[in-house]
């Protein structure tokens, strides 16, 4: 798990510090800075990475799911966008309840 952290961390940083700079090498397309770009970075790897356990079945991918919807709630809701707040208020709580699931399957196999 130290390993998927670190990862996670790294990759975070990188995504950040691009996405804070992408409105200066393509204004274009992206005519404003990004609000919150280290914290999108976040989420956006976590979720990758949360995918990524989860394919792979370990029950650290609901931890993970958790903090992205947690995150995503408090983001959108600063940011203005409430239903999707919202959403991720519903993503939440299936989160929990996925990681309540999966650790009663892993006791009764034991």
């Amino acid at each position: 798990m130290v390993a998927w952290l670190a990862i996670t961390a790294a990759f975070s940083i990188v995504l950040g510090a691009i996405m804070s700079r992408v409105h200066g090498w393509v204004p274009g397309v992206f005519p404003e800075a990004a609000s919150y770009p280290y914290l999108d970075a976040l989420t956006t790897v976590m979720s990758l990475v949360a995918m990524w356990l989860m394919a792979r079945k370990h029950i650290e991918s609901w931890i993970y799911w958790i903090v992205v919807d947690a995150i995503g709630i408090w983001l959108y809701f600063v940011k203005d966008v409430r239903f999707i707040s919202l959403l991720y208020v519903v993503l939440l709580a299936l989160a929990i309840r996925g990681l309540v699931d999966w650790r009663s399957a892993r006791l009764r196999m034991q």
